[in-house]
């Protein structure tokens, strides 16, 4: 499951049902789920120390550029402040990198083609 293949314009690459990334204090395992009105993330390090699960009912906001990729949204700032200091004991600061999640729909970087906000 831990073979993995880049996602292109992404810093986060997939597995078979994995996500890794890598965050402001490193290597981080996850997994997203989706369904109409609500996901959820659940992410680990890889020695199972720090992790974090969160669910939200806020999803399809963004709206897209020329090239169907998401723009920057105030939320996404928001979300990826929230898990970065839930993950890394950071102070919570507004971020434009995004420390996790390779899309919004499947959790913090845009995937190109992937598009269902």
């Amino acid at each position: 499951m831990k073979t993995t293949v880049p996602i292109p314009g992404s810093t986060t690459r997939y597995g078979l049902g994995l996500f890794q990334t890598t965050s402001p204090c490193g290597e981080f395992w996850g997994h997203s789920g989706l369904v109409v009105g609500a996901m959820t993330w659940s992410w680990s390090s890889p020695d199972g120390r720090r992790q974090i699960s969160l669910g939200f009912n806020l999803t399809r906001y963004q709206k897209l550029d020329s090239n169907n990729r998401p723009l920057p949204n105030p939320i996404d700032a928001a979300m990826d402040a929230h898990v970065a200091q839930a993950i890394c004991s950071t102070t919570a600061s507004h971020t434009t990198e995004r420390p996790l999640a390779p899309t919004r729909t499947a959790p913090l970087t845009s995937v190109p083609g992937q598009h269902s906000r």
